[in-house]
């Protein structure tokens, strides 16, 4: 049956290839769908996205699907996708479940994890007595700055230059 279906149920007996007459009729509904949420809200960082939704009265849990795939079962408005490769489109929908009855599926929303960000533009590096400066000219999205030397970190920094003495 399909939630929110009414029908009209009676009965007779069967013997010997008799059946006596109809029983009352009576009628039943089975349980209404739960309300569609309304489309999510995501955002998204480099690896991870963050959906969530408004809560719907009398619900137990809700569905999330990702690219129409269901992504979680859960009992929260919230959820976050973790592990994504950056720079990627996805598309979130959610539904509601109650007494083990889903809704029909949200509109879907989508979101784009952050690319990558680009590396530092014109390294040089300028040695002197005994120390090198490495300089760059920085990148807006960068936060931090890793600088190697022969392959090994030797600083993280915020600034656009490290001077090397070790």
């Amino acid at each position: 049956l399909e939630p929110g279906e009414t029908h009209n149920y009676s009965v007779a007996a069967v013997a010997g290839g008799l059946a006596s007459a109809d029983s009352q009729t009576v009628t039943a509904s089975s349980i209404p769908r739960p309300s569609t949420p309304q489309a999510p809200a995501a955002s998204a960082t480099f690896t991870d996205a963050t959906v969530t939704w408004a809560p719907v009265a009398g619900a137990s849990g809700y569905r999330l699907y990702r690219d129409g795939e269901l992504l979680a079962a859960t009992p929260s408005t919230s959820y976050t996708d973790e592990d994504l490769p950056s720079g990627t489109t996805y598309s979130y929908s959610v539904s509601t479940t109650v007494n083990d009855i889903d809704s029909f599926i949200s509109p879907a929303t989508k979101v784009t994890t952050r690319p990558i960000p680009q590396g530092p533009d014109q390294v040089t590096a300028v040695a002197g007595d005994s120390a090198v400066t490495v300089a760059w000219t920085g990148n807006p999205e960068a936060t931090a700055y890793r600088v190697l030397r022969d392959g090994a970190t030797i600083s993280t920094t915020a600034t656009g230059s490290v001077r090397d003495t070790s």
